[in-house]
């Protein structure tokens, strides 16, 4: 009697780490809610400006145009703002 109880202990511990990989968002089929945007949502101002900037010269602007043009920007994510801008153009 014993020897089933642990069995039953190891099994409960089993099922609740295979249960805990399950995230609340998962849907019912257990896969990943899809179209979530992870991370820090863009400043539509920097977005304005690369748009106009490309209106303007025909390229998207570098990561130091825009660094010029929001000097409180951290200088990583004006080159972040920049490769995206070069994957929309």
């Amino acid at each position: 009697m014993a020897a089933l109880r642990a069995m039953l202990r190891v099994f409960a511990l089993w099922l609740i780490g295979w249960l805990a990989k399950f995230d609340a968002r998962d849907d019912e089929a257990g896969r990943p809610v899809v179209g979530e945007r992870r991370g820090r949502k863009s400043d539509p101002k920097v977005i304005a400006f690369s748009d106009q900037f490309f209106l303007r010269h025909g390229r998207s602007p570098s990561g130091s145009e825009i660094r010029a043009a929001f000097p409180e920007l951290p200088t990583s994510t004006a080159y972040d703002y920049a490769g995206r801008a070069r994957l929309r153009a």
